[in-house]
């Protein structure tokens, strides 16, 4: 049974739009990263629910999307949160986690509880367990988070005065995309949609998955960004620790956000290890 303090997590079902085969019945979950949502896997989802020819239910986390807003942000809370929607969606019966970033770590800290019977398959994209000392140094999501929280977006009348205000402060384009899509304009008011407040306040507790003993001896697969710095050599004897039968893949020219640069190459992967037996 789900923990007292889990959240009634927004989400939104992708159904094949071709349909060639009788449908699963069980549904595969997709947990966004960092100032993600269940928006950005639209396309990916899509994609995904046709080939594998499964429902996909995309979720909003706390503090992002249409969630609620909470002041608790921790590892064990937010894998509360998905086992109480696996649950309330699919039973409590086993099903495929697909877990990017922030939602990769969610995945891997309830497949390393006693929530993991509710797990079959795990699909990690390009977050580690922990982080090493190096990419901590580099780590830039605290900045971003300062640099977001001092906007004054009652001075701004549109998203795109905000974009040309962060342009030279959060120089990937990409990435500065991605965080600007959590800007919502309603009532002639700007106003984000992540909780910013929260997120900061609790950044401390999302540099590594709590510690624990226990091993995830189910089907584990990492998919990696080429060019990201998410995942590297420090990062894999803490992988081998907590998930002994991982494999891995690397998308080539990929960066953090593999899965919206390369979305092809992306579900490809995730499709062949899903159908694997």
């Amino acid at each position: 049974m789900a923990h007292k303090s889990a959240l009634q997590l927004a989400y939104s079902v992708i159904e094949p739009g071709i349909v060639t085969r009788p449908t699963q019945n069980n549904p595969v979950f997709v947990l966004h990263g960092l100032f993600g949502s269940k928006r950005n896997w639209r396309t990916v989802s899509g994609i995904l629910a046709n080939k594998l020819q499964r429902k996909i239910i995309n979720l909003d986390a706390r503090n992002h999307g249409d969630s609620p807003h909470a002041s608790e942000m921790g590892y064990h809370v937010m894998a509360n949160d998905v086992q109480q929607m696996i649950m309330q969606v699919n039973n409590g019966s086993p099903t495929t986690l697909i877990g990017h970033s922030l939602g990769g770590r969610t995945a891997m800290t309830m497949a390393l509880s006693s929530a993991s019977n509710s797990i079959d398959k795990l699909v990690i994209a390009d977050i580690a367990p922990t982080t090493s000392v190096t990419q901590l140094a580099n780590w830039k999501t605290p900045s971003y988070i300062k640099i977001l929280r001092s906007v004054n977006l009652d001075n701004y009348t549109s998203k795109r005065e905000i974009e040309e205000y962060l342009v030279d402060k959060i120089t990937d384009d990409t990435y500065r995309k991605f965080i600007l899509m959590n800007l919502v304009y309603e009532k002639k008011k700007i106003s984000w949609k992540i909780n910013l407040d929260a997120i900061n306040a609790n950044i401390h507790n999302l540099v590594a998955i709590p510690d624990t003993k226990r091993q995830y001896d189910g089907k584990v697969l990492f998919i990696v960004g080429e060019k990201s710095t998410y995942i590297n050599s420090d990062n894999l004897d803490d992988i081998k620790k907590f998930f002994p039968k991982y494999e891995m893949k690397v998308i080539a020219g990929a960066g953090h956000l593999l899965h919206v640069e390369r979305p092809q190459e992306f579900t490809d992967i995730v499709m062949e290890f899903i159908s694997q037996g």
